[in-house]
């Protein structure tokens, strides 16, 4: 069965993020949310600022690669601690650490599926 449009930009997004080596790279799958802002969160953590605008690039340079997409919006370039790049069906959040620990978007989300990539590590198992 083929993967939907924003199941397959969610990976891709994650593949982007792991090569550029973020840390805790999750995806969440909010499509059986009711009031969703969107399919998916891809949510990973940058380890300062340079790292951050790396895979800010890594991202859309991939993702216009491999299926001709901009994003819709994008966070200004003043934007440090976290960057949200908005693909409509997929949301990318990348953050600092302590911003990721402050807004806990995992939890706020918390009715979403939530995985680990890459799902092949021993380490990263999807947690529900």
């Amino acid at each position: 069965m083929p993967l939907s449009h924003a199941k397959a930009l969610s990976r891709l997004v994650a593949k982007a993020m792991d090569e550029k080596k973020a840390n805790d790279i999750v995806c969440l799958d909010l499509r059986p949310l009711a009031h969703a802002v969107c399919d998916f969160f891809v949510i990973g953590t940058a380890l300062n600022r340079p790292h951050m605008e790396s895979l800010q690039e890594a991202i859309e340079k991939k993702v216009y690669t491999h299926r001709k997409e901009k994003p819709y919006l994008r966070s200004p370039a003043s934007s440090h601690e976290w960057i949200v790049i908005d693909y409509m069906d997929v949301m990318v959040h990348l953050f600092t650490a302590d911003k990721r620990a402050f807004y806990q978007l995992e939890t706020l989300w918390g009715d979403a599926l939530c995985v680990r990539y890459p799902v092949s590590s021993a380490k990263n198992t999807p947690l529900r």
